[in-house]
C-alpha cells in the first residue's frame, strides 16, 4: 500500500484506492479490516471493507476464502470501472505456490506459478486485470521497509494453522533452504517454466481454434481427430482448456485425470466420462461437426445444479456459474434469480437445436419456484428476452 501510494505520487497518478476483504472466517476479522483501513485513511488513501456475510464453510476453508475474496474485489471493481487490481504476492508466496502445485502433480501451467500480469481468475470480470510488482521481493524487505517507517502491520493467524497445506509447507522452506533449495531457486524455476508456458499456450490457441467449436449454449465440440494428431502436450492442453471453459473452473483439471480421459480418447473405445465437472461423450449425429468422433463436452448437471442462484437488478450485470454474463432487461421484475434450467421435459421441442445432455446446467429465470424464462430456447419462453445470457466461453476460439 506504502509503496503504491509512493509510487502514485512520484509518478504524479491518482493515488491507489485500498480494498480490504474481511472474509468473517475467525474471531477478530472485523476489527483487523477496520484497523487495516484505519491506516489506509491516515496515509491519505481511500479504503473501503468489503464484507462476507452468512456462515462459513466447514472444509476447505481456503478455496472458499480465495473465491469469496476474488468475487468481492471483483464485484466492486466493475461497479467502480476499475480495470486494474494491484496484489502484493512476494518471493516466498511464488515459492509455495510453485511447492504445493508440485505436491498435486501439476504440468507445465500449474508450476510456472502466478504471472506478474494475468487475467483476473474468476469468470465475469473480462475487463479487470491482476497485476503483482513484489514477486521478486522477500517477505522481509517489505517488512523491513515498514519497519523503517514506524508502520505496524498484522499477521493473520490463519497463516499459521497447520490444517492448510501451505502452511505447512511454509515451514518445509528453511529446511529446504539449508539443502541448497532456496526460495530464490523454486521461484526462478516458476519463472523459467512461465516462459516455456508462453510458447505452450501460443501453440494451443492455435489448435483451439481449429478444433474445438464453443457453443453460446454453454456446450463444446471438439475434433479429436485432431488432438490426437498433435504433440500430446498440446493435445492435453486443448483438452484441458475445453474443460476449464465449459466448466467455468479457473484451474485445469488434476493432470493425472486428464491424462486418463486423454488416453482413452485416443483408444477409440470412449463411451462417456466425467472430468472437472463437465460431462464427455461422442456427439449426437446432428452435431458430428468433425465426423463420427467428434466429441460432445456439456456442463455437468449436478454441477450446474450447486452453483449458487444470483439474484438479478434490471440492467445490472451479474455471473452465474462462471459460465455465462446475465443481463436484464429494465422493464425486468425484481425479485428475479437465475439457477440452472434442470431437467424439464416439457420443453424439448423448444431446445431440440441443443444436445439433450446441455440442457439441464442451462441459465434460467426464476420467481420463486417458477420459470418465469429460458434464454436459450426458441423462441425465448415467457420473457420475450427479458434475460440474456451471454456465454463467456464464446470468447474462446471458434463459435457455433
Amino acid at each position: 500500500m506504502h509503496l503504491f501510494a509512493g509510487w502514485a505520487r512520484e509518478n504524479r497518478v491518482a493515488p491507489p484506492i485500498v480494498l480490504v476483504v474481511d472474509h468473517g472466517l475467525r474471531a477478530g476479522s472485523a476489527r483487523d479490516a477496520a484497523k487495516t483501513a484505519g491506516w489506509a485513511t491516515q496515509a491519505g488513501l481511500e479504503a473501503h471493507v468489503l464484507t462476507r456475510h452468512g456462515s462459513g464453510p466447514k472444509s476447505d476453508i481456503e478455496n472458499f476464502a480465495r473465491a469469496t475474496r476474488y468475487r468481492l474485489i471483483g464485484e466492486w471493481c466493475r461497479a467502480q470501472g476499475i480495470h486494474g487490481l494491484f496484489l502484493a504476492h512476494t518471493e516466498e508466496d511464488q515459492a509455495e505456490t510453485f511447492l504445493l502445485r508440485l505436491a498435486r502433480g501439476s504440468g507445465v501451467d500449474g508450476l510456472s506459478s502466478m504471472q506478474p500480469h494475468a487475467a483476473y481468475p474468476m469468470a465475469g470480470f473480462p475487463k479487470l486485470e491482476l497485476l503483482r510488482p513484489l514477486l521478486r521481493m522477500k517477505r522481509g524487505e517489505l517488512r523491513d521497509y515498514l519497519a523503517a517507517r514506524d508502520q505496524p502491520w498484522l499477521d493473520d493467524p490463519m497463516n499459521t494453522d497447520p490444517r492448510f497445506a501451505r502452511t505447512r509447507l511454509r515451514a518445509l522452506l528453511p529446511v529446504l533452504d539449508a539443502a541448497g533449495i532456496s526460495v530464490s531457486r523454486i521461484a526462478g524455476a516458476a519463472a523459467n517454466l512461465s516462459r516455456a508456458r508462453q510458447a505452450l499456450d501460443a501453440m494451443t490457441d492455435t489448435l483451439v481454434a481449429e478444433a474445438v467449436i464453443f457453443d453460446a449454449a454453454g456446450y463444446a465440440l471438439l475434433d479429436t481427430v485432431a488432438i490426437i494428431k498433435a504433440s500430446r502436450e498440446i493435445g492435453l492442453r486443448v483438452l484441458a482448456r475445453t474443460l476449464m471453459i465449459v466448466s467455468g473452473e479457473i484451474y485445469r483439471p488434476r493432470f493425472e485425470r486428464l491424462e486418463q480421459l486423454f488416453d482413452a480418447i485416443a483408444a477409440g473405445k470412449f463411451a462417456a466420462r466425467t472430468l472437472h465437472g463437465c460431462r464427455v461423450a461422442r456427439a449426437p449425429k446432428p452435431w458430428c461437426k468433425f465426423g463420427e468422433r467428434t466429441l460432445l463436452v456439456t456442463r455437468e448437471a449436478r454441477a450446474a445444479t450447486r452453483a449458487p442462484n444470483v439474484l438479478l437488478k434490471p440492467n445490472a450485470p451479474a455471473a452465474w456459474d462462471n459460465r455465462f454474463r446475465l443481463m436484464l432487461a429494465a422493464e425486468g421484475a425484481r425479485g428475479l434469480h437465475v439457477a440452472a434450467l434442470g431437467e424439464r421435459p416439457e420443453f424439448t421441442d423448444a431446445l431440440s437445436h441443443i444436445p439433450a445432455p446441455a440442457r439441464a446446467a442451462l441459465p434460467a429465470l426464476w420467481r420463486g419456484q417458477t420459470l418465469a424464462a429460458i434464454p436459450h430456447a426458441r423462441p425465448a419462453l415467457a420473457g420475450h428476452q427479458i434475460l440474456t445470457a451471454a456465454f463467456i466461453g464464446s470468447d474462446s476460439g471458434s463459435v457455433d
